[in-house]
């Protein structure tokens, strides 16, 4: 195994939780790499800043992915995910993690609502900002959930061209994809924002939607208050 890659993981599991900006993302989750043909892993799911390098460990990806036989008997069953996942967006790095408020929203009813619009005027004009998203809805069993979610991101993929670099899974948390460890937490980062803003929003009479088909998702607006007209018109005079 590449120990150059067991060290960025674990410096990508203290940068989510904000080892390093003293500004957490989420506290619990699994990291993993594809490193040389092999998926590079910890088993279990951790405290993200107390994981070290020497956690983590290696097997073929190929025998991680769908199909595969899972060759370490130490792999836990994620490990298809993670495999999948890296293969399909032809990433290095994944991060499956708990952000309070998206996971909040997940665990929700109203879950669809985190990929329904576009919440801020420049989330999709910025370049930094783009960020490919589908939502996966809840699976009991792992393995099923693997082979199923694959099959969502093939026709993702198909559908738009590119793989989506950032899976909701709902009741499960938030996935992120990248080519590097800074894509990575960029991505988890930015999802935790909408949820954030989306949750504050929830208590204000929900979102109000911008860009292209933002009015099919909008409320119909409320007839103008006649006392507060009167106060933007300003004072009466006799």
């Amino acid at each position: 195994m590449n120990d150059h890659i067991a060290r960025e993981l674990a410096q990508l599991c203290q940068r989510i939780a904000g080892g390093s900006t003293g500004r957490a993302i989420a506290d619990r989750g699994r990291v993993s790499a594809a490193s040389g043909g092999d998926l590079v892993f910890a088993p279990g799911e951790d405290w993200l800043a107390e994981v070290t390098p020497e956690r983590y460990a290696a097997i073929p990806l190929a025998d991680a992915g769908e199909g595969g036989q899972r060759a370490a008997a130490s792999a836990p069953v994620w490990t298809a995910m993670h495999a999948s996942v890296l293969q399909l967006c032809a990433a290095r790095f994944v991060a499956h993690t708990q952000p309070p408020a998206a996971n909040a929203i997940l665990c929700s009813r109203q879950a669809y609502r985190i990929v329904e619009g576009q919440l801020q005027c420049d989330e999709d004009a910025r370049e930094d900002r783009r960020v490919e998203a589908l939502l996966m809805p809840y699976a009991a069993s792992p393995e099923p959930f693997a082979e199923q979610l694959r099959a969502r991101m093939c026709a993702y993929r198909d559908l738009h061209g590119a793989a989506p670099t950032l899976l909701y899974l709902q009741n499960r948390g938030v996935v992120a994809v990248g080519e590097t460890a800074a894509a990575v937490v960029h991505a988890t980062a930015l999802a935790e924002e909408r949820a954030q803003i989306l949750l504050a929003t929830m208590s204000l009479g929900g979102p109000h939607y911008v860009g292209p088909g933002a009015t099919a998702r909008n409320s119909p607006p409320r007839p103008p208050r006649p006392w507060l007209v009167a106060s933007r018109a300003g004072p009466r005079r006799g």
